[in-house]
């Protein structure tokens, strides 16, 4: 019974991802967007925010950047659109 519970349970995807904007990409230098970085998303909401950013500044080039320290299999640790 309790198997089937743990089974049935939904997890809430984790919240790790911020944005970053490119400053030098030669360098892997990239700074926190100031409004998309101080709380942690979804990937989800990463993706969606990413696509915000380069809506509203078409001159930047942005990342999608996951700060968990724990890396899962299979996990992209930076998203780019």
């Amino acid at each position: 019974m309790i198997e089937q519970f743990k089974k049935s349970v939904i997890k809430e995807p984790k919240r790790v991802w911020i944005i970053q904007r490119c400053i030098d990409a030669f360098k892997d230098q990239y700074e926190n967007w100031m409004g998309y970085s101080e709380d942690r998303m979804t990937r989800d909401e990463m993706a969606a925010a990413l696509r915000e950013c380069i809506a509203k500044w078409p001159m930047y080039e942005f990342r999608g950047h996951n700060t968990s320290t724990k890396r899962e299999k299979g996990a992209e640790v930076n998203v780019y659109m």
